[in-house]
C-alpha cells in the first residue's frame, strides 16, 4: 500500500514538471486527462490546460518573490505592534478604571455610613457636610461607579 501511495506522489509531481495537460471528452462521455494530445478522431471537445509548476516561474518572479515577502512581514510587523501597543493602552485605561471605581465605592461608603463627614472648605478649614452636600456626594460617586465600575 505504501508503495502504490509513493507511485502516486512521484507520479503526480513529474507530471507537474511538464506544465502541459490536456483534457478531453471521449466519445463515451469520460473526461480524460492526458499530457499528450488527444488522438485524432477519438475527442469530441478537446482543451490545452496551463499549468505551472513552481519550479518553471520564471526569474522575475522569484526575484520579486522575496521582495514581497519582506514587505508583507515588515507590514505584519507594523501591525503586530500597533495591536499590542493598543492591547497595553486598553490595559492601563482598565488598570485606571478599577482604580477609579474603588475609590468611588469608598466615597459612597463614607457618604452612607459616616455620620459627620468633613469637607475642605477651600480656605484650608473644614466643614461638616449638612444634608445637601452629603446627598451631592453620594449622587457624585454613584455617578463615578456607573462610569468606572463596569
Amino acid at each position: 500500500m505504501r508503495h502504490l501511495m509513493l507511485s502516486v506522489l512521484l507520479f503526480s509531481f513529474s507530471l507537474a514538471a511538464h506544465g502541459e495537460f490536456y483534457k478531453w471528452v471521449d466519445k463515451n462521455g469520460t473526461t480524460q486527462y492526458s499530457d499528450q494530445p488527444p488522438p485524432p478522431g477519438v475527442a469530441t471537445t478537446e482543451e490545452k490546460l496551463n499549468i505551472k509548476s513552481r519550479s518553471a516561474q520564471p526569474a522575475a518572479d522569484k526575484a520579486s518573490a522575496p521582495a514581497g515577502l519582506a514587505e508583507k512581514e515588515t507590514e505584519f510587523k507594523k501591525r503586530r505592534a500597533a495591536e499590542e501597543k493598543t492591547e497595553i493602552e486598553r490595559q492601563a485605561e482598565a488598570e485606571r478604571n478599577k482604580e477609579r471605581c474603588i475609590q468611588a465605592n469608598s466615597k459612597l461608603k463614607v457618604f452612607r455610613d459616616s455620620p459627620r463627614v468633613s469637607l475642605p472648605d477651600g480656605a484650608g478649614g473644614v466643614v461638616f457636610a449638612d444634608d445637601a452636600a452629603r446627598q451631592k456626594g453620594i449622587d457624585e460617586a454613584q455617578k463615578d461607579i456607573a462610569a468606572y465600575c463596569r
